[in-house]
């Protein structure tokens, strides 16, 4: 087996992804390496729907739980502590699964990240108050106008993306857009099979409603309460994960449960479509719809890697 060799299990929330990872890494000698932003956190369990201990138990998981709340995490810190986990993963001759939706995460890791000037403090410190006054969305509205590729990637309410993006222009005078394309990802530092998961349209839906109301009943909002109670700050980069900032508000009183449900569903469907855009660009993806034929992935996977 090579060692630079990975297979990554990716798509929208609430697509199986999770599911069709332990039906293979058990057969195939494999562990499960964590590509979701979200789920790096502690203490984020409910909201992220990280495995559970049951479905760790079935093979060994890594990069979940590996940062507190209230630090940071960015793409560069990611593909570090991958490394580290594939490497240990190859010198003991297992397979290594990656499993979850953050695109960025993938294509850094696997083709490497361009070269950044290094972060300008004072300018940051100067975006990051004018985006507490102004909001994400009026600093997403001026993201769109200097730099309109990057604006379509980025999700108004990313809020560390937008004010990198933004952090990248005001210091190099050029889009970041337009450097990633100079870049164009092409170099490899990993060979990569990877499965994009989808379902149709309505299924999808309706697995995400039942995903929504099936957290609420394990304790979401509590969840929430808890991490709020322990001093994680509002503003803490973890609550940026999709549905957060509206459960805090439920905390806070400042929404209604019924419609903090009604605004996390766009939220997610809004997520499904970003991602279905993203991954239609990767070459040589292959795009999954259940009924899903496993033994036929299986053996794939299994010629793959020998």
């Amino acid at each position: 087996m090579s060692e630079k060799k990975l297979v990554a299990i990716v798509g929208p929330t609430g697509s199986g992804k999770t599911g069709l990872a332990l039906e293979l890494a058990p057969r195939l000698d494999g562990e499960i390496v964590c590509l979701d932003s979200a789920q790096v956190y502690s203490g984020l369990d409910i909201g992220t729907a990280k495995p559970t201990k049951a479905e760790r138990s079935m093979v060994p998981h890594h990069l979940f739980d590996v940062i507190d709340p209230e630090e940071h995490m960015d793409a560069a810190k990611y593909v570090k502590m991958a490394d580290r986990v594939l490497a240990d993963i190859s010198r003991r001759k297992k397979k290594p699964f990656l499993v979850g939706g953050t695109g960025l995460w993938l294509r850094s890791l696997v083709h490497g990240l361009f070269e950044a000037p290094p972060i300008d403090s004072a300018l940051r410190a100067r975006l990051d108050a004018e985006l507490c006054r102004s909001g994400v969305d009026v600093m997403h509205d001026r993201l769109a106008k200097v730099d309109p590729v990057s604006a379509a990637r980025i999700g108004s309410g990313d809020r560390q993306r937008v004010l990198r993006a933004l952090e990248y222009y005001y210091q190099t005078g050029e889009p970041i857009s337009r450097a990633q394309s100079r870049h164009e990802f092409k170099s490899k530092r990993y060979e990569c099979l990877t499965y994009f998961l989808d379902r149709p349209r309505d299924e999808l839906k309706e697995r995400l409603k039942e995903r929504l109301e099936s957290m609420l009943r394990d304790g979401w909002v509590e969840e929430v309460e808890k991490l709020l109670a322990s001093g994680v700050p509002r503003d803490a980069q973890a609550f940026k994960a999709h549905g957060y900032r509206h459960i805090i508000k439920v905390v806070n009183g400042k929404l209604a449960l019924e419609e903090a449900r009604e605004l996390i569903l766009r939220e997610h469907w809004a997520y499904t479509k970003r991602s279905r855009t993203w991954y239609k660009k990767v070459a040589g993806i292959r795009k999954l719809v259940p009924p899903l034929k496993v033994d036929e992935i299986f053996d794939e996977i299994e010629a793959f890697f020998n």
